[in-house]
């Protein structure tokens, strides 16, 4: 498995964009960690709520609120996670489908973080995206059946996302739906990837 930084510059960029609309936030809230915080705040700058799309159809923000997080202890842990996951996955699948991949895992992820949410819920972060990502390494074995390494890597992967899920139920903080929706997004996605490489493979 490739864990060099050097290529993976899709995971960099959507660090930089997470890094720097908190900055941006944190610099209008004058650095009051309270006031960042405030649901009101993260509405304005981009979070999602069951209102926002139900009723005033701003779906954009199934967009934005994967680049809006809660606090600073938020940001760091996604983005750490985004670094060391991002690069394996990005350098396995390439820069395109990698993107693919992220968006549209945290586009169904925060759609499934509000459906199944109350009405005033406030979600935000990058976890939904992070989870999709997550569900290269569950499907890792069938992208490269023939390599033993990978197989061993789902399986510890596996255990890793079934552990988290399981410790994050007793976590009322934690949007288990919009989770759950991610790593189900991300799941759809590498499937058509499957697929798409076994049939390349076939017609060469």
């Amino acid at each position: 498995m490739n864990f060099s930084s050097k290529k993976a510059y899709i995971t960099k960029i959507l660090i930089v964009i997470n890094i720097i609309v908190f900055l941006y936030m944190a610099y209008n809230a004058s650095f009051n960690l309270n006031l960042m915080t405030m649901p009101e705040m993260i509405i304005h700058y981009g979070g999602i709520t069951k209102t926002s799309i139900l009723y005033f159809h701003q779906y954009y923000r199934l967009i934005t609120a994967m680049f809006v997080h809660i606090g600073w202890m938020h940001l760091i842990i996604n983005m750490l996670t985004l670094y060391y996951i991002g690069i394996v996955c990005e350098n396995s699948l390439g820069h395109f489908k990698f993107l693919i991949l992220y968006m549209v895992s945290g586009i169904i992820g925060d759609f499934c973080s509000i459906e199944f949410s109350d009405i005033n819920v406030v979600s935000a972060g990058a976890s939904t995206a992070l989870f999709g990502l997550l569900a290269f390494f569950l499907l890792i074995k069938w992208y490269y059946p023939h390599n033993l390494e990978m197989k061993n890597t789902s399986k510890t992967y596996a255990i890793f996302i079934i552990l988290n899920l399981v410790l994050n139920m007793w976590d009322s903080s934690i949007n288990m739906a919009g989770h759950i929706g991610g790593l189900v997004g991300g799941t759809l996605v590498m499937i058509v990837f499957i697929i798409y490489k076994r049939i390349n493979k076939n017609s060469a």
